[in-house]
């Protein structure tokens, strides 16, 4: 692997790390905020029919998010009211998010546009936390 690489790697790794440390305590906790409404409490999300009501039906959900409801209706199929399972889905899909930005492309150790990359870097780091 050329060194460019490790650095990449290492960089991300460090990244995914503070996340997942930062993110540890949620794992543990229950819903929040206007969850009891969006999950808990929410009959679409509870019968098998209940995605068609998501899409067709805009007063059977708090507020008409037909796709987030929809992952709502899958993960409620796959762990239920359990709030680990989606807390584990938004660590990953927040940890996937944060290497996305078009920097990732070329490390910051790279020769010119220092400052730009630096800017990325810092972006990746703040948003994993």
């Amino acid at each position: 692997m050329p060194d460019d690489r490790k650095k990449t790697a290492l960089l991300l790794s460090l990244i995914g790390l503070t996340a997942i440390v930062a993110y540890l305590p949620a794992l543990q906790a229950g819903f929040i905020w206007d969850d009891d409404d969006y999950i808990e409490n929410n009959v679409a999300l509870q019968t098998w029919s209940g995605v068609l009501r998501i899409w067709s039906d805009p007063t059977s959900i708090p507020q008409w998010y037909p796709l987030v409801h929809t992952s709502f209706w899958i993960e409620y199929r796959l762990w239920g009211p359990d709030t680990l399972g989606y807390h584990i889905n938004n660590l990953i899909l927040h940890l996937a998010s944060c290497g996305m930005p078009a920097d990732m492309a070329s490390p910051p150790w790279h020769a010119g546009g220092a400052h730009r990359h630096a800017r990325a870097a810092i972006h990746r780091v703040l948003s994993s936390v």
